[in-house]
């Protein structure tokens, strides 16, 4: 099962922003506690204050992540990663990004079982107040029962206390035991020791350039392009997503 939690935020700049002439998307995100999502998005490159500009301007900001997944999720197997990033100038000078974040198997926990013991002890409180008259009225009984002998007496209110306590131990245990293995079910197997990373590149198709020139200029095969992008057919202006690995920078 996946899941996507969008992320948005306006970034404002300093200076007017003219265009964005290269942009490329890190990030540093990973599973805290196998419920809990925590890292930054990097989001850097450069731009023109004009669109005439001759000199590009550095931009680099760090953009903190935190998420807390519903509990109802086993995320055990789970992996975190990018599925969507663009951007959108506003106001000539605040950058607005939007990230797709994907969270790639999944599971439901069934705990259907828990809630339907939990519902039948709602339904069937016990009564304290009923239990106490109960008794009460043995103990009247015995009294008045002068045939009774001592060894019959200790029997009859062994066997009413087990009545009365047995069903509310076993109820607590059943419903601590499951909850018990549900909650090791959802840490025991997480291990985040082989965590990895992806960069994104955004490249801005410019005059001259073609598909050959982009393979060559970020040293990656071209199949690995055209998995991201339709490259039939190149036009200028167009936004040309460049995967790679961290481990390679």
């Amino acid at each position: 099962m996946k899941q996507i939690i969008s992320f948005k935020k306006d970034i404002p700049f300093n200076t007017r922003i003219g265009e964005i002439t290269s942009i490329s998307l890190e990030h540093t995100l990973k599973m805290i506690e196998s419920d809990h999502i925590l890292g930054e998005f990097i989001v850097s490159g450069d731009y023109k204050i004009t669109n005439v500009s001759i000199n590009r301007e550095p931009f680099s900001y760090n953009l903190p992540f935190d998420i807390t997944l519903d509990t109802r999720y086993n995320v055990d197997q789970a992996k975190v990663d990018i599925d969507d990033f663009y951007y959108e100038i506003v106001n000539d000078q605040i950058l607005n990004v939007n990230i797709d974040v994907l969270i790639d198997g999944i599971e439901v926990v069934n705990d259907f079982k828990i809630e339907k013991e939990s519902e039948e002890v709602k339904d069937n409180p016990i009564d304290i107040k009923e239990i106490i008259e109960e008794i009460d009225e043995i103990e009247e009984e015995i009294d008045a029962s002068d045939d009774l002998d001592e060894e019959e007496e200790d029997r009859e209110v062994m066997d009413l206390f087990k009545e009365i306590e047995t069903p509310a131990v076993d109820v607590a245990i059943e419903h601590d035991a499951v909850t018990e293995q549900k909650i090791k079910s959802l840490f025991d197997s997480f291990d985040d020791k082989n965590e990895s990373f992806t960069t994104y590149h955004v490249h801005i198709v410019r005059e001259n350039d073609t598909i050959e020139t982009i393979v060559a200029k970020y040293n990656i095969p071209m199949e690995e392009i055209a998995a991201y992008n339709k490259i039939d057919e190149l036009k200028l202006g167009d936004k040309i997503i460049v995967p790679t690995s961290l481990d390679e920078h």
